[in-house]
């Protein structure tokens, strides 16, 4: 591939532009959460951290009261400082904040990815606009975003485009001031997401090894990494001084157990090329997909690489990341080779409809802007901690003892249960059965943590004694269950009602809460 010329006027035109799809993003993002009174799906952990951070004056703690699991405080605490500071100087409820911040700067990364596709496609404003519409547009650049938990999401995602900006000039000019927008914007990366500082570090390398590959942007490029970690270097010296390398080991180790799709599966994922979550016609990876082969032809492999690779190498976080190329594709699928075909079958038939292509275009645009919304309000049904759930942890709260330990039975999945995540952070009572956190700690396995979960979740169709199995192989010592009612009565909550072992102590319309008699 040949550099092209790194000289981009940006005019009045292009604010424009960038500030529509933005708003047009806004809107899709805000709609869900405005519609609830309590954050997306996951976010306990992270509420709680935060709490943890404000109750110590902002000085960063050794470990989160989250779950009384003595979990390091390692994560990345970018999002929890802003979060906090938002919280305490303007004295806004920390839960207010999760509900609406996430959507919010979710939507600040429409112009500055609508920014680097100008950079990257330079074939005009409406191929980037055709590519910023996608990327927003695209459920999977944004549905994980908008939740409680994307309040660090989020913030990753932004700073990962302006990092990749930076790096994507840097890599033609050697400039000083690209270095240190680099070095500034990777550092903020670094101190808002793991997986988002993992593939940002991917791409950059691929933009070296397709833009550069000289000796000088390679040692350039190893000060970039050294200055990030200088200025990232309180936060993370903090975690080594207080745990040493074993969070961050951990953390590495989770990944790895958390992905189980094999080398032979990755290549059929992306053959499959179903990572938009688009629901129902796939258009977003249609046109992404002809812009693969497009590129190609071109022998500009930039784009091709950079929607693939991250599926190879980081498999866990790699679809919310291959958005941002596969929507570039789109892009330039839709305006350079799917609508001048249109123009051009029009030219050679003498009573073509002149506005078909205009037609194609606002169609495109209304399909994708509904069903983009259809996915946003889905959430509401499938990822809302029910009312009748924040009414059993207020009263676990209150009224069982704070030594009690609860195993919960959920139905939900082991990463997307937004019943267990919340309840340690709304009840203050431990759960046995919670994942989130754990992935920070030495001594845990993902692999085995998710297997002692799905486990529980199965005696949903048994009876006690399969909680009493599970309670036997897992070594668990439990005093209470926590049960999500079923449309019927199950035989387990026939078989716990009829027990001697178990006392029921609270009903309501959701959740059935038993006490083991010792």
């Amino acid at each position: 591939m040949q550099k092209k010329s790194l000289t981009l006027n940006t005019p009045a035109s292009d604010v424009f532009l960038a500030v529509t799809a933005t708003l047009i993003g806004l809107i899709v993002r805000l709609g869900s959460p405005l519609s609830v009174s309590f954050p997306l799906n996951d976010g306990g952990l992270f509420y709680q951290m935060i709490l943890d951070l404000e109750s110590n004056h902002f000085r960063l703690p050794v470990f989160t009261t989250y779950n009384s699991a003595n979990i390091p405080f390692a994560y990345p605490p970018l999002a929890f400082y802003f979060t906090g500071l938002l919280s305490t100087v303007f004295h806004i409820d920390v839960l207010t904040i999760l509900r609406i911040l996430p959507p919010t700067i979710c939507s600040l990364s429409i112009p500055a990815f609508y920014f680097l596709a100008r950079q990257i496609i330079r074939t005009g404003q409406s191929t980037a606009l055709a590519a910023t519409l996608a990327f927003a547009l695209t459920p999977r650049g944004f549905e994980w975003l908008i939740m409680g938990g994307g309040i660090t999401r989020t913030f990753g995602l932004l700073f990962a485009l302006l990092t990749l900006r930076a790096a994507y000039d840097f890599y033609f000019d050697h400039s000083y001031p690209h270095i240190f927008a680099v070095i500034a914007f990777g550092s903020l990366t670094l101190l808002s997401h793991p997986e988002a500082s993992a593939q940002t570090a991917l791409t950059a390398l691929l933009f070296y090894l397709v833009l550069d590959r000289s000796l000088k942007g390679a040692l350039y490029s190893l000060g970039v990494a050294v200055g990030i970690l200088i200025l990232s270097a309180p936060w993370w010296t903090t975690v080594v001084m207080q745990h040493g390398l074993d969070p961050f080991l951990a953390i590495i180790n989770a990944a790895r157990e958390g992905t189980s799709i094999t080398f032979g599966g990755r290549i059929f994922l992306t053959i499959q090329f179903n990572f938009t979550d688009e629901p129902y016609l796939p258009l977003i990876a249609v046109f992404g997909l002809i812009g693969i082969f497009t590129q190609i032809r071109k022998s500009d492999f930039l784009l091709p690489l950079w929607v693939t690779i991250p599926l190879f190498v980081e498999p866990r976080s790699a679809p919310q990341y291959m958005v941002i190329p596969l929507s570039m594709l789109a892009g330039i699928g839709l305006v350079e080779v799917v609508l001048p075909a249109l123009i051009n079958i029009g030219r050679s038939l003498p009573n073509a409809k002149n506005w078909a292509v205009s037609g194609l275009i606002v169609y495109l645009f209304l399909y994708s802007l509904i069903s983009s919304y259809i996915v946003s309000f889905q959430l509401t049904d499938t990822a809302k901690l029910m009312t009748e759930a924040r009414q059993a942890f207020n009263w676990i709260k209150q009224y069982t003892s704070p030594a009690s330990r609860f195993i919960i039975l959920s139905k939900g999945g082991p990463l997307y249960d937004p019943l267990s995540e919340w309840f340690p952070a709304l009840s203050d009572r431990t759960s046995l059965t919670t994942i989130f956190g754990t992935e920070w700690l030495k001594d845990e396995s993902l692999r085995l943590n998710t297997a002692r979960y799905n486990d529980l979740q199965a005696c949903f169709s048994s009876d006690i004694n399969c909680i009493q199995t599970w309670a036997k192989k897992y070594d668990v010592g439990y005093t209470h269950i926590l049960i999500r009612k079923q449309p019927t009565p199950t035989l387990l909550l026939v078989t716990l009602q009829g027990s001697n072992d178990y006392q029921q102590i609270y009903d309501n319309q959701g959740f059935i809460i038993f006490e083991k008699i010792q």
